[in-house]
């Protein structure tokens, strides 16, 4: 895969677990970083099965653990919506 400084980047974190502190201080440092090398990238905190993504998201990059992030829900999801 090409990763291209254009494409939009969604960081997922949050969910609905008890580990939910930890993904959105993953996240937030994740999307820090993208955000440092000149990525296009934003963060979405899901709380749910079918975040809302912005249009265009092109790539996600999944910091939510515990339910959801690391159950295969969100890949399921992601998958069905064509993002890698």
């Amino acid at each position: 895969m090409n990763l291209s400084k254009e494409m939009l980047i969604a960081v997922m974190m949050g969910g609905p677990g008890a580990e939910r502190e930890v993904s959105m201080a993953s996240g937030k440092a994740v999307l820090k970083a993208l955000l440092g090398k000149g990525y296009n990238a934003v963060g979405v905190e899901g709380s749910d099965c079918e975040p809302g993504l912005p249009e265009g998201t092109e790539l996600a990059f999944n910091t939510i653990h515990g339910t959801f992030g690391e159950d295969g829900g969100l890949q399921s999801y992601l998958e069905g919506l064509g993002i890698r």
